[in-house]
């Protein structure tokens, strides 16, 4: 028997301690895919806080009803995430719409720039947050630093271009967090400034290989745990270069055009099972990446002076849309490019 439930606050459940275990190369992710749904089989998923198994809201969830008739598929009240599938907004927490409280959170490329903005808001929303960089020292300052503010956060260094150092970062976020709920794909690399005819094929192959085949591979591993869960949320991080014609960033462009096909593929294969996923595309942004175009202080004149808004990106302004994506929020949107640039894109500038 199923008791109806009006559940505003997410579901606990104890800890458990059966992570699933992450092998290398495509057999290794199906061995994780395999025990994964094993384990959601048998009730044991790892989890501190907060299952996101649909429906499966145990007695001890607050905000109950009396009522006791066993609901069928199309009465029960709350969804996938733990929501009141047909409240309106005068019924339901505005808050609870951006609340992330014991969400997983992997963010690449977290320890400055977009990707730390990123992870730092969804901590402030109460996300368990995985700082990823490729220097370890640097990804626990930035752990360290969100705690000190209040958040939960760890740090785990990953080259995302390596495959073995990939399975790392998940199956260390599952031992200490849980299965990935929500994966930011922020790292990146630019190798090569000028003519495409002056690109070196090692220096365009080191670029896809990092910007497009590290994220792709990243996200084989974290689907099998979301399909598991019956939830998940992808969102890549792109470039108003992926979007226009560049005649300076070649391989970096292709590369940040392809993120974003690789977005809408993946929300196209896996929305059945409840993933989302989405790219944000930011304009000029200050930040570390960045600044040989906004420290020159004649380009980035210009560059304002083409923006609706009249001035440049911080690495805060992507933040927002992150957390949207990530959350209940944005529990509808999937297969979306979202461009964050103060409208110059929209201006064909």
């Amino acid at each position: 028997m199923r008791t109806r439930r009006y559940c505003f606050e997410r579901p606990q459940t104890a800890s458990m301690n059966t992570t699933p275990h992450i092998g290398r190369g495509i057999k290794g992710r199906s061995r994780f895919a395999s025990n994964v749904l094993r384990g959601a089989a048998a009730g044991s998923s790892a989890r501190s806080e907060s299952a996101i198994t649909p429906y499966a809201v145990p007695s001890a969830t607050q905000n109950e009803c009396t009522s006791e008739e066993p609901l069928d598929e199309e009465s029960r009240d709350c969804d996938a995430v733990g929501y009141p599938k047909h409240a309106s907004l005068a019924t339901m927490k505005i808050q609870n719409l951006f609340d992330l409280s014991g969400k997983v959170a992997v963010v690449t490329g977290s320890t400055k720039g977009i990707g730390r903005a990123i992870a730092e808001a969804f901590a402030h929303h109460g996300a368990k947050v995985v700082i990823s960089g490729r220097d370890s020292k640097t990804c626990d300052e930035t752990a360290q630093s969100i705690q000190a503010s209040g958040g939960t956060a760890t740090g785990i260094a990953c080259d995302i271009s390596d495959a073995d150092a990939q399975a790392n970062l998940i199956q260390t976020t599952t031992d200490r967090f849980g299965p990935v709920d929500i994966l930011v794909a922020n790292a990146a690399i630019n190798l090569h400034a000028g003519s495409l005819l002056d690109t070196t094929a090692e220096n365009f192959n080191a670029t896809i290989e990092t910007n497009l085949t590290g994220v792709m591979q990243l996200a084989q591993w974290v689907i099998p745990g979301m399909q598991a869960a019956g939830a998940g949320s992808i969102i890549l991080i792109s470039s108003v270069g992926g979007l226009q014609g560049n005649s300076l960033l070649g391989p970096y462009s292709i590369s940040k055009a392809g993120v974003i096909q690789l977005a809408r593929n993946i929300a196209a294969e896996f929305g059945k099972d409840g993933i989302r996923a989405n790219a944000i595309v930011p304009g000029l942004v200050k930040t570390d990446f960045a600044s040989p175009l906004w420290q020159n202080a004649e380009m980035a004149q210009e560059r304002i002076d083409k923006t609706p808004l009249r001035r440049l990106g911080e690495p805060e302004d992507l933040a927002g849309a992150a957390v949207y994506l990530a959350s209940r929020a944005g529990a509808w949107t999937t297969a979306q490019t979202i461009v964050v640039d103060g409208g110059a894109v929209m201006m064909g500038r």
